[in-house]
């Protein structure tokens, strides 16, 4: 039996896109119609950045992209995802760390 869920699609709620679960970090404006048109979403860790529009899917964007959906909705970057901007970065450090030493074979 499965049941249907209502997920609430609100910057800051955890929601299922497919076998991902995503966390909303803003939902951005639509063409005047009471709908928002997308959301910006970020995998749990904050490092990755998702924009989903219903009916078209999920798409994974880069951080630019993320910045200019965020301009063009009128948000302030520093109101809608902080914490993923912080994350991102830490991530993106953490692997250009781990991409920069070198192992001994044996």
């Amino acid at each position: 039996m499965s049941k249907k869920t209502s997920e609430a699609w609100i910057a800051g709620q955890t929601v299922r896109v497919g076998l991902r679960v995503l966390k909303v970090r803003a939902v951005l404006g639509g063409a005047g119609d009471h709908r928002p048109g997308s959301f910006l979403l970020t995998n749990l860790a904050g490092a990755l950045l998702y924009s989903f529009v219903p009916g078209r899917g999920l798409a994974s964007i880069t951080f630019e992209r993320a910045i200019s959906l965020l301009a063009t909705s009128g948000i302030l970057i520093e109101q809608a995802a902080p914490k993923a901007v912080q994350r991102a970065a830490y991530h993106a450090e953490m692997r250009r760390r781990i991409n920069a030493l070198e192992f001994d074979h044996v």
